[in-house]
């Protein structure tokens, strides 16, 4: 799928308002990947293809290995958001981990650096942390943050000898009370907002609006410094 000319990068995100920035910023059109949405362009000599996989680990795996099958990458870039962890990060601020591991396994994986110097671990997991003393411990581990992709998305490069980095930028605190799973059901599975949903929860729950307003700003926050950040760094590959 896209051009073949330079090198070839891919870029991969969770959602479609982590995406879609990028879409516009590097001039990207839609293109053909079986199950899921899918972009293609250039950006000087770089071909690039990009996706949109759904939350989670098993759809963010699946999705990039049918990426790659299609568009095998010199690079992999994945962008987003995360849930920040103790009190070293803020909401906006870039995360670059140093390591990345699944909980569910146990597997540690290296991101290759682009664009910044790594530090700390970003955590992978399924699971919407929320006990104090599990966060309170990942903090004292080093974790900085969690998501629910990118360890995914990384065991699929890693299976292919492809090199990836990781450029997310925290929009939320994990942990936070009045953000809680409920407020994650309000969008559908690739990020876009559920209108049915969020009517129904305005009309029962209308003291949770600020909390609302709250994550929305969190997102755009995180969404434009971890594009901001991949922009940036385009230029070194």
């Amino acid at each position: 799928m896209g051009p073949d000319r330079g090198r070839r990068v891919a870029i991969v995100a969770a959602m479609v308002p982590e995406l879609q920035p990028l879409v516009r910023a590097l001039g990207l059109v839609p293109a053909a990947l079986p199950g899921a949405r899918a972009f293609r362009g250039s950006h000087g000599s770089l071909a690039i293809a990009a996706t949109v996989t759904g939350m989670g680990t098993r759809a963010a795996g699946d999705v990039t290995t049918r990426l790659l099958e299609a568009f095998p990458a010199d690079r992999v870039l994945v962008v987003g958001i995360c849930g920040g962890v103790g009190r070293e990060v803020a909401i906006g601020d870039l995360v670059l981990p140093a390591r990345v591991v699944d909980e569910a396994s146990g597997c540690v994986l290296r991101p290759k650096p682009l664009g910044g110097t790594p530090r700390g671990v970003l955590l992978t997991s399924d699971t919407l942390h929320t006990d104090p003393a599990t966060l309170t411990r990942f903090a004292a581990e080093g974790i900085v943050a969690v998501d629910m992709e990118t360890a995914a998305i990384g065991m699929a490069c890693a299976t292919r000898g492809i090199p990836w980095s990781v450029f997310r930028a925290v929009s939320d605190v994990a942990g936070d009370t009045d953000l809680g799973p409920d407020l994650v059901g309000m969008s559908n599975a690739d990020g876009t907002p559920n209108p049915g949903t969020i009517a129904r929860f305005l009309v029962a729950n209308p003291r949770r609006i600020p909390a609302m307003i709250r994550l929305g700003r969190g997102m755009r926050a995180g969404v434009e410094r971890s594009t901001s950040a991949l922009l940036t760094a385009l230029p070194a590959l």
